[in-house]
């Protein structure tokens, strides 16, 4: 697992009310394909990610949120990271 996401404890949510989906550092963001177009030279479409500001924006698929998921900085603002 990322380093960042150990430090803010990333884990599975208990209640559907308190988890990333919610969160105001949750963005989605449009990421190219890691192959940029197929053998006919045709560039592939965008994908859209989620991901957030606190855990890290790059592409690689380890800095990924899933929106059922939270973290503790989440839970102690009521809602919204600091």
């Amino acid at each position: 697992m990322l380093t960042r996401k150990t430090e803010v404890n990333y884990r599975r949510a208990d209640e559907w009310r308190k988890r990333c989906k919610y969160c105001a550092h949750g963005q989605w963001m449009m990421l190219q394909s890691a192959v940029a177009c197929d053998i006919s030279g045709v560039s592939l479409p965008s994908i859209r990610v989620w991901r957030c500001e606190i855990i890290g924006l790059q592409s690689p698929r380890k800095y990924g949120i899933q929106d059922d998921h939270v973290c503790d900085r989440f839970e102690s603002n009521g809602g919204l990271h600091d």
